[in-house]
């Protein structure tokens, strides 16, 4: 995901902007729901690993609510 959050996708057409940014939230929920399920089923010795997930999430989060405002504009 680091190399996506690196690309310039102002070049990107209609359809294809339709596409990504689908594919995108996608990839949010799918993350979202899997970090839900790892609280809920909470394995002490693999916190380190769900706080990763969490910080990668949000972060991905913000990058993801931008390029959503900057293809809206």
């Amino acid at each position: 995901m680091k190399a996506i959050m690196g690309w310039d996708l102002a070049g990107l057409a209609g359809e294809e902007k339709r596409m990504f940014l689908s594919h995108l939230s996608f990839h949010r929920e799918i993350v979202a729901d899997i970090i839900s399920e790892a609280r809920s089923q909470l394995v002490e010795a693999r916190r380190e690993y769900l706080k990763r997930l969490v910080a990668y999430h949000k972060d991905f989060a913000k990058w993801f609510s931008r390029l959503e405002r900057q293809f809206a504009a």
